[in-house]
């Protein structure tokens, strides 16, 4: 490398001209790749004038608020913390801007985390560098620059491409890059995708497919926006996300997903067919909706159909994010990025599989320490640190101090977003391990309110009724979650099949128990173990007890004691008990 020549991981500072950054601002504003709301906009637009101003007592929460989010002179930002996540989505909208669009611009403006005023980094021309050194080994110290939520990818001389992203090595990156741009799909291993909605096409002359086809894309878009970390844009359209928070809604060359659909009426009957495809045209999901339209309510029915494709392609286990699970199994633990580890926590709550407990949590104690205000993580880990309590993960730790830390991490979520569905998840979760009950329903239906089309919301609900017995109002809950999951989670069945045993239906039961034990958990072996002894199975009963003891001796040596950790009611252990001494257990202790 020539010493004669500036090179950009040079110590010298080169900051723009003022002219410079308002150049930039309006170049980033005006361009399609920049996807960000209104009021984001507006809040950059604010913290970069008051900065070039001079104004640094204007760049302070309150004052971000009463200008930009029109909040009054009784702005709290404790109650109402709508600031600080929006300069923490600011902040990766600005951060997915330089990875795809921006990669070329000549002025970098980032929001660094701790505060709102901007900084400005002159970015040199290619012209003017000579070619870099080599990039360090993928994951090595250097070969990474780390910055807010996200990252971004510069190119450099020679060809050379000097990969910025939260410690990500350059192949998953540069894995189906096109003309210096990130392949969407694999960028949104490491940041949260953006999904385009296409207003649904209507298939005949009649005004009321038109109707139906606007309203099903409206409502679509409603319905998708209750599901954290998803980006929605669709086309020439705008809708309100939440009071007081609006939401651009534009096209995007670089949409993650896109969905689409068409709507037909005929014969009394509609159709509606939507489909996913990724930023490679690939199909990922389709589904057909065929309804009477008989004696029913448009509205209604445009509700019902939106909210199936919602719940198909937002939940926790749907289309989306297990696509995008799947760009994490080759990757490096824990140096990820928050939204990669909150996907890896979901991977971790559908499976309780032990081994994926250790790096699921230090990923997430590690998002949590680079973005304090990520709120999603925060509720995450709170699953992770109550399970270190109700389990002994962690050696040393008792288990009043791991709630207390999962606690701590829950609040801190709801404090970050009062409206986080995963935070009201998560705080229910700790109630209900506390022994709080009535608390914890009354989270979990705060959540339901929250998101109406999320299945794992449903289930959990369902499941802190049924385990203290109330099988009336939580079982229809466990149901409608199962019917409405792509791939059910399957601690979904264990309530399922425990209410099959109260009213001693035991092929039902089976039936259940043998979709839980995709978990290979030592719970579901005990429901298997008895539906297989009161059928008169009596080898495969011996077996599923067998595995029941050798993968959690806590329930092959008592097993009230192991069903009192998830706070059963007394009725469910009485049970539970009796059916696995019908099976063939017996004491240890006898």
């Amino acid at each position: 490398m020539r010493s004669d020549q500036t090179h950009p991981s040079s110590t010298a500072k080169v900051e723009p001209g003022k002219d410079e950054i308002r150049e930039q601002l309006e170049r980033i504003l005006a361009n399609r790749g920049f996807v960000s709301s209104p009021a984001r906009r507006e809040m950059l637009r604010y913290v970069v004038e008051q900065t070039l101003a001079g104004h640094d007592d204007l760049l302070k929460g309150t004052a971000i608020g009463l200008a930009v989010f029109g909040r009054d002179a009784d702005f709290d930002q404790t109650s109402d913390p709508i600031v600080r996540i929006e300069a923490r989505r600011l902040r990766r909208d600005l951060d997915t801007y330089y990875m795809g669009s921006g990669t070329d611009d000549p002025v970098r403006i980032s929001i660094p985390k701790g505060g709102y005023r901007p900084q400005f980094d002159v970015r040199p021309a290619v012209s003017a560098v000579s070619p870099p050194d080599p990039p360090a080994p993928v994951g090595g110290a250097q070969s990474a620059r780390r910055s807010g939520a996200g990252a971004w990818v510069g190119r450099m001389a020679a060809g050379l491409l000097a990969v910025v992203l939260l410690g990500l090595g350059a192949s998953l990156l540069l894995q189906g890059r096109e003309e210096g741009r990130v392949d969407p799909v694999a960028a949104s291993a490491v940041s949260p995708p953006s999904v385009l909605v296409r207003p649904f096409e209507a298939r005949s002359a009649d005004a009321s497919d038109q109707y139906l086809a606007d309203g099903v894309t409206e409502t679509l878009i409603a319905s998708l926006m209750h599901f954290p970390d998803l980006r929605l844009y669709s086309v020439g359209d705008s809708f309100r996300l939440r009071d007081g928070e609006d939401t651009s809604l534009s096209p995007s060359e670089d949409a993650t997903f896109t969905v689409e659909g068409s709507v037909r009426t005929e014969a009394g009957r509609v159709q509606v067919l939507a489909r996913m495809t990724d930023g490679n045209q690939r199909v990922l999901w389709s589904g057909s909706f065929l309804r009477e339209l008989t004696g029913r309510n448009f509205l209604a029915l445009q509700d019902e159909i939106a909210s199936e494709i919602a719940s198909a392609l937002g939940q926790p286990y749907g289309v989306i994010r297990t696509t995008l699970a799947r760009d994490l199994s080759d990757l490096p633990d824990p140096d990820l990025s928050g939204f990669a580890c909150v996907l890896k926590a979901y991977d971790y709550r559908r499976t309780s599989k032990t081994e994926l407990y250790r790096p699921t949590r230090d990923c997430l104690e590690a998002a949590v320490k680079a973005d304090p205000e990520y709120a999603e993580a925060w509720a995450m880990l709170t699953y992770l640190r109550m399970d270190a309590g109700r389990y002994g993960y962690d050696e040393g730790v008792s288990r009043e101090s791991a709630f207390k830390l999962a606690s701590d991490a829950g609040v801190r979520a709801l404090a970050l977003d009062p409206q986080n569905v995963q935070a009201l998840k998560a705080l229910s979760f700790i109630s209900h391990y506390t022994g709080n009950y009535a608390q914890a329903q009354e989270l979990a239906r705060r959540a339901l309110d929250a998101n109406p089309y999320d299945p794992d919301t449903m289930a959990q609900l369902g499941w802190r009724l049924a385990v203290r017995g109330n099988f009336a109002e939580g079982i229809p809950y466990m149901r409608d979650a199962v019917e409405r999951s792509i791939n059910p989670a399957p601690w979904y069945f264990h309530m399922i099949a425990i209410d099959h045993l109260m009213r001693q239906e035991y092929p039902q039961m089976l039936e259940a128990a043998e979709r839980a034990s995709a978990d290979g958990s030592s719970i579901s072996q005990s429901l298997l173990a008895i539906a297989h002894g009161a059928l008169g199975h009596q080898l495969e009963a011996d077996k599923a007890l067998e595995l029941m003891a050798r993968k959690w001796p806590l329930l092959g040596e008592d097993p009230a004691a192991a069903y009192a950790v998830h706070h059963v009611s007394d009725e469910i252990s009485a049970a539970i008990v009796s059916g696995l001494e019908q099976a063939g257990w017996d004491s240890p202790k006898r």
